[in-house]
């Protein structure tokens, strides 16, 4: 009996002890529990806080160029040494030296949940070291049924190039038919774009933007179109011919006013078409891209219509590491009638989409006739710090 007793008690001890450490360990749960709640509703008390406050990025553009001139442009004119040709026709074509080409400030943020705005502030540095302040972007975007608007100042639905910031393209700068069109940091609305899009098919989608502006004006119009309203049309049709591959093609029709009211009528027609090949096991980034562009307009200084373009390609050739081409075509700024090209070669590492490095090198031939022209060997490094998306190696948009 008292054996049995023994034991008893023993168990008894065994028991109490086991129970114990449990109620230990739940008491530590608890514990751990309450102070996660803790820490989650501290963080959910600071996004409630900071949900409608504007995000901040600075994207930073760095330029260095050596420009080798061709003999025949140069002369003495009022004592002065100054060139003739496709680079002397832009007025912000940078010449030799290193400069720091643009820094933008993004601001970007919910209104309400319904909207949301976005301001984009430049610094901008010219070929003469002087530097302006200027806002390349100024907007509230928001939804009602199906449409998308944009209202105040944004990039203009017009060709694929000009939709796409500078310091985003494939290549250093605009192409010579963008400038030449657009002006020479491409096209920017002042007014209201509506955007709509519906799927045709499982695989492709058609897109439509119509846009209503006033205050802006192509570099072709005369000077008072900026009191005229214009109105843009911009139809994008994308599919995606099969897992690999997609292709992209738009039109765009630019309607307003040569000068004040009562002017001749101003229209711009402009076309793109754009292929990527993207296989498996790459992510978004294309290994081979191919593109192209053409534009025709009716200036008053001149009888017929100029057309421009440009094409080019990218690819990748080891990680990181692309190799990029373009040909451009397009009409001098003040000579219309006259037609000027550029070659381009270009290689960019990315050690992310955040930080880029791009060594570029162009030859621009001020006649068509002849292949003698200036050389242009360029170095830029453009970087995102802050709340700004990651963007792609390429754009889409």
């Amino acid at each position: 009996m008292k054996k049995v007793l023994v034991i008893l008690l023993l168990s008894l001890s065994v028991y109490a002890k086991v129970t114990e450490e449990q109620l230990y360990e739940v008491q530590a749960d608890i514990a751990s529990i309450k102070s996660d709640l803790e820490s989650t509703k501290n963080l959910a008390e600071q996004e409630r806080a900071s949900a409608f406050n504007p995000s901040l990025s600075v994207i930073g553009s760095l330029l260095g160029n050596y420009v080798r001139e061709h003999a025949a442009h140069k002369h003495e004119h009022d004592n002065h040494n100054h060139t003739h040709g496709s680079h002397n026709d832009h007025s912000h074509q940078y010449g030799n030296g290193f400069f720091i080409r643009e820094l933008e400030f993004e601001f970007s943020g919910e209104i309400d949940p319904y909207a949301r705005a976005q301001a984009i502030v430049a610094i901008e540095q010219g070929p003469d070291y002087d530097f302006n302040l200027h806002v390349e972007e100024a907007l509230i975007e928001t939804g009602l049924l199906g449409i998308e608007l944009k209202i105040g100042k944004f990039k203009a639905a017009i060709g694929r190039a000009n939709r796409i910031h500078r310091h985003h393209l494939n290549q250093i700068d605009y192409p010579l038919a963008t400038k030449v069109f657009l002006g020479e940091e491409g096209f920017a609305n002042q007014g209201i774009s509506n955007k709509f899009s519906f799927n045709t098919q499982s695989n492709s989608a058609l897109t439509f933007f119509l846009e209503s502006s006033m205050g802006s004006s192509s570099p072709m119009q005369k000077k008072g179109s900026t009191e005229v309203p214009s109105a843009n049309a911009h139809a994008w049709w994308h599919t995606q011919l099969d897992q690999s591959n997609m292709l992209d093609l738009g039109s765009s029709a630019y309607v307003a006013r040569q000068g004040k009211a009562h002017s001749k009528a101003f229209v711009m027609l402009a076309g793109d078409v754009h292929y990527s090949y993207l296989p498996s096991g790459y992510g978004a980034d294309p290994v081979f891209l191919l593109g192209s562009e053409f534009f025709s307009a009716n200036p008053n200084t001149v009888n017929k219509w100029p057309m421009g373009g440009f094409a080019w390609s990218q690819f990748l050739i080891v990680p990181a590491v692309f190799v990029g081409l373009r040909y451009d075509i397009a009409p001098r700024a003040k000579e219309l009638d006259h037609l000027e090209s550029a070659a381009s070669l270009y290689f960019t590492y990315y050690t992310s989409e955040f930080l880029r490095f791009r060594l570029g090198y162009e030859h621009a031939m001020a006649d068509l006739h002849s292949i003698k022209g200036d050389d242009r060997f360029s170095l830029s490094m453009n970087f995102v710090l802050g709340s700004h998306p990651s963007e792609p190696y390429f754009i889409t948009r």
